[in-house]
Parts: structure tokens; sequence; C-alpha cells
């Protein structure tokens, strides 16, 4: 059965102590003081994680997409995107093909699970 951990406002500063949770599917920590890829690396123990909110993070380690780019299940992908004037989720989109094909969603609004798919022809 797939779980759902939300562990937004938090303080955190490093993701640990979750790879005993086999049947991790979606994990919120926006809010929270990741700022490196080493914060993230312990993701890695967790191939079941589909959906991933980063928002609100301190993340500027380009090191870190490396991490985000292994995780075999990732769909769904919030980042902290710089502000811009007018917001637009295909520069997001842009920005995560080095995620590869697999990312579904990748922006800085709420999560929206399927709600963007490359179209192929």
């Amino acid at each position: 059965q797939a779980i759902a951990l939300q562990l937004s406002n938090n303080f955190i500063g490093c993701l640990e102590n979750l790879s005993h949770l086999k049947y991790l599917a979606t994990l919120q920590v926006a809010n929270n003081h990741l700022a490196t890829r080493d914060d993230l690396l312990h993701l890695l123990e967790c191939p079941s994680i589909t959906v991933l909110d980063l928002q609100n993070n301190r993340i500027e380690d380009v090191q870190a997409i490396d991490v985000l780019s292994a995780m075999p299940s990732l769909a769904v992908l919030q980042l902290p995107l710089p502000q811009r004037d007018k917001a637009d989720d295909s520069q997001a989109r842009e920005q995560g093909g080095v995620l590869g094909p697999k990312v579904q969603h990748l922006g800085r609004r709420g999560v929206l699970a399927n709600a963007w798919r490359p179209t192929h022809n």
C-alpha cells in the first residue's frame, strides 16, 4: 500500500531514515532547509517515491539534479525555482529535460500528478 509522508515546515536540513518505508510514494518536504546534493542523497534509498515536493528549500547545488535524475520512479517533482515576473511552467519543463522523460510534471505550483506529459509521435 502506497504511503504519503508530509514533512513540510519542519526545519529539516538533511533527509535520512526514510529507507525503511518501502512503499513511500509521496514525500512532501517543502519549506525546509535542504540545500545540497548530500542533503538529498538518502532519496536514492527510497526507490518507490513517485511524487516529491521540494518547494521553498534552499537548493542551489547543481549536483542535487544528479540525485533527482537517479530516482527510478519519480514522476512528479516540485522544485524551488527562481521567481519570474510571469510564472511560466513551460520554462520549468525545459529545465526538467535533464531529469529525463519519466518526470511528468515539474514546476513550483501545487503538485499535480500527470499534469504534463511529453507528446510522443
